[in-house]
């Protein structure tokens, strides 16, 4: 125990008693002489009073502060983590689990601890501290288990002198990180209590359901369905495959000693759009510990069978032939081209809105040229405005001043040009290397791949680049560099263009891909449909992004827990909305269907949960409304209490449970054999008192009782020369 005391100013303290010393001179010179004269005690009490008053003003001017250092010796003590979730509440193998981890609490010796010394918590997917603990007070109903939560309220905290835990668990851990990862930097010992019989169980149980997220309407979409058996020897498996209770098919799985896990596959044709539901469903085996983990499910979106590219064309071009081969041989795209020939006819039906808005892409090879109607770049334009990518494509048949009506959604603004061409090489620039356009094959060498295409012709077609445009590549002529761009990207306000200021793309297949072909090079890379294929993906990303993105924070919840919902709102600008509504209403399971207001968090997101909702399946609709307008709306599905994790894992995970003893110092027991823990925690040598040093500053210039003490010895001094008459 250790006390020091120190006052301290921000200048000299001879400086300070000169000062105060010269008040008092001052003061008692002031007072020598009265009118009227005064009797002595009068004099000395006003000049008492006055000199005071001056020193403790002339001493807060130096701003005085006042340090107290102070010792303390604080006790260690123990952090107890007790599991409350499902899987600790079940028999297993051979156990009663229930009873047990109250066993094991009671013989480890913790509840006759000291509670000073001691802090409890139960844990499940959160931690909750209790103050005054008893093993009947344990519901075990939790739905997850996230051990490492509980093992990060160990990381260090001197405060409270917290030097060892004590985790009892089944160590069947379903949410949140490893634990393993935590206790890397855990600077005290951790001891397990294992709960349950590591032997494996009669069970069998749906792992996992694999798919894709998206599939498109009519397309085959492969299902395959993890199977995991334990604890039987031989037996067959009915598993079953179903779309929203429509069975889609069925498979046997033949049960062996060297077979227990299974993967079977499933091919899945979605009929119609929107949010699906998968379940994989298998029969129960006779003898098995629980049926609760015999179903599995998943969502998958279903979208359009198609999407659709529309192609504008000034003319018939190698270009427009090579472009449209390769848009046409990627999966569910559906192309469409208007090709102008003479005048502003097309060789097929003119565009029409329709047509251009069921478009997810417009792309534009040599057009518009001088003939081109305004009816069509009109059409054009509205469906750029709202969001849709473009790809352009020069060439020396453009009109600029009717080109100048689209670019507002391209990556360049046109300061002029005309019809006279020359050829130019693609000067691909390093730091564009790691576009996504570029890639090939991901590393250094995809560069020099670039650089060694053939050359473009590039019309005299002079433009400013946009500043949040992306240069691709410049141009040059042999191996002079032209301050003209090449091919430029853009991303801004939720809407992507490619240009490329130059027509003769072909050549990068002819004389590029297919001279190496012919020479015998055949693991040459083409590169025109790579650069095509990468184009086309980079404008396709995000543009599912909408307006209006309402979506729950997970698609399956346990039993009472909440059910988070999120929102996402924009403008037309792609400008975060603050102060919309947004009303979502949700119906499904056995309840009845409810309502909610999300409250806005800032920049366009919105949130709220749902609790107490029952087992079963769920649909939401969201709507949101702005100045009683309506802004969109957005839907999905979640269901809630059909996977069980904690009936994922039924037997004890003692290896875990013995690793994170042993790398962190610690000890791993039994509920048989955990008599001894407060003795070995508290034999080791971390667990020891911890002294503290304390230090607190007091700023005296800064309190305003000291200052009122002399305004309050002036106030009297005052008082007192008014009732005497003192002039």
């Amino acid at each position: 125990m250790m006390n020091a005391f120190n006052l301290g100013i921000s200048g000299s303290w001879l400086l300070v008693l000169s000062l105060s010393l010269i008040a008092g001179i001052g003061t008692y010179f002031y007072y020598r002489y009265t009118v009227p004269p005064i009797s002595r005690l009068p004099k000395i009490a006003l000049f008492t009073l006055r000199w005071l008053a001056l020193s403790i003003l002339l001493f807060l001017l130096f701003e005085p502060v006042f340090t107290r250092v102070f010792g303390d010796v604080i006790e260690p003590k123990i952090a107890v983590f007790i599991d409350n979730s499902l899987s600790v509440k079940m028999k297993d193998a051979s156990i009663d689990r229930d009873k047990q981890i109250r066993m094991a609490i009671r013989k480890s010796g913790i509840l006759n601890e000291d509670p000073e010394l001691l802090k409890t918590f139960i844990f499940d997917k959160d931690v909750f501290e209790i103050i005054e603990f008893h093993p009947d007070s344990l519901k075990l109903n939790g739905q997850a288990t996230d051990i490492s939560k509980a093992v990060r309220r160990l990381l260090p905290n001197d405060e409270q002198n917290i030097r060892a835990g004590v985790l009892i668990t089944d160590g069947a851990f379903n949410t949140g990180n490893n634990p393993l990862y935590d206790i890397t930097v855990l600077d005290k010992p951790l001891y397990t209590i294992g709960i349950g019989d590591s032997t494996p169980v009669n069970d069998a149980m749906v792992d996992a359901i694999i798919s894709n997220e998206i599939a498109y309407l009519g397309d085959e979409v492969p299902v395959n369905v993890s199977v995991k058996t334990t604890g039987f020897p031989s037996g067959t498996i009915n598993l079953t495959l179903y779309e929203d209770n429509k069975e889609i098919g069925k498979r046997e799985l033949i049960i062996s000693e060297g077979k227990q896990d299974f993967n079977a596959s499933f091919e899945y044709i979605p009929s119609s759009e929107g949010d699906h539901k998968l379940l994989a469903k298998i029969d129960g085996l006779q003898g098995e510990i629980t049926n609760k983990n015999n179903a599995y499910s998943n969502y998958i979106k279903v979208l359009k069978n198609k999407r659709k590219i529309v192609v504008f064309a000034g003319s018939p071009s190698p270009d427009l032939s090579f472009i449209t081969n390769i848009l046409k041989q990627e999966k569910n795209v559906e192309v469409k081209t208007y090709v102008q020939k003479k005048g502003a006819e097309y060789y097929d039906a003119a565009p029409n809105p329709a047509a251009l808005k069921e478009a997810e892409m417009i792309v534009l090879i040599g057009f518009p040229i001088a003939s081109s109607s305004d009816a069509a770049i009109q059409l054009i334009k509205k469906e750029l405005a709202e969001g849709k990518p473009a790809f352009f494509i020069s060439s020396r048949a453009i009109s600029y001043p009717k080109l100048a009506q689209l670019e507002e959604y391209l990556p360049f603004k046109t300061m002029s040009g005309n019809s006279n061409e020359f050829m130019v090489l693609a000067d691909f620039h390093e730091a564009a290397s790691s576009h996504p356009l570029l890639r090939i094959t991901g590393s250094d060498k995809d560069l020099d791949l670039w650089k060694s295409l053939p050359p473009l012709f590039k019309a005299e077609h002079f433009v400013q680049v946009k500043p949040e445009s992306e240069i691709i590549a410049g141009s040059k002529v042999n191996n002079t560099a032209l301050k003209d761009p090449l091919i430029v990207s853009r991303a801004f306000q939720n809407q992507k263009s490619i240009a490329i200021l130059a027509s003769g793309l072909f050549r990068w297949k002819l004389i590029g891909y297919a001279s190496e072909q012919s020479k015998g090079n055949l693991e040459a890379p083409d590169l025109f449909t790579t650069f095509m294929q990468n184009s086309i993906r980079w404008l396709s990303v995000d543009r599912t992004n909408k307006n209006v993105t309402i979506k729950t924070t997970k698609h399956h919840y346990t039993i009472g827990e909440k059910v988070g919902i999120t929102a996402q709102i924009y403008d037309a600008s792609y400008i975060p909305v603050e102060d919309a509504m947004v009303k979502v209403r949700v119906s499904g399971g056995k309840s009845t269907s409810r309502e909610v207001i999300l409250s806005s968090l800032g920049n366009g997101r919105y949130y709220s949960e749902i609790e107490g909702l029952g087992e079963g399946d769920y649909s939401f609709k969201g709507e949101v409304f702005r100045d009683n307008r309506k802004l969109g709306d957005d839907s999905g599905r979640f269901s809630v209490g059909e996977i069980v994790l904690e009936y994922q894992n039924l037997s004890m995970n003692a290896n875990l449970l013995r690793s994170l003893a042993e790398q962190t110092g610690g000890k791993f027991y039994t509920a048989n054999n955990c008599g001894n823990l407060l003795k070995d925690i508290k034999s080791h040598k971390r667990f020891k008192q911890r002294s503290i040093t304390t230090k607190k500053e007091y700023a005296l210039w800064n309190m305003i009782w000291i200052l009122s003490i002399a305004i309050l010895l002036l106030a009297i001094e005052w008082a007192i020369r008014k009732r005497i008459g003192l002039i």
